[in-house]
């Protein structure tokens, strides 16, 4: 997050599904979704932003594994992964 605030990008957080569903409701250009500790993530989240693809990019940002441990994000539609320990996104041709 400090990365992007000092590269002048308005960062906005969700720490529960309302949230996330509240800022989706606002125009976003690009999502991360945490899926080690995704307790913003629910069925609900992962619907809109599929409905969304398109709107923003939306990269899954995981540490190894890209399923999270209850399996929440398994139908996430997303244009990129980020390992956090590695610090680059890996992004994907979008059918």
């Amino acid at each position: 997050m400090s990365a992007l605030t000092s590269a002048g990008v308005s960062v906005r957080v969700a720490r529960h599904p309302d949230r996330a569903l509240e800022l989706l409701d606002q125009p976003v250009r690009l999502v991360l979704v945490e899926l080690e500790h995704g307790e913003a993530v629910d069925p609900r989240v992962v619907a809109t932003l599929n409905e969304r693809w398109g709107d923003a990019v939306v990269v899954a940002v995981h540490e190894g594994g890209l399923r999270s441990e209850d399996d929440t994000t398994a139908d996430l539609a997303v244009d990129g992964t980020c390992r956090a320990d590695q610090g680059h996104a890996v992004f994907h041709t979008r059918a």
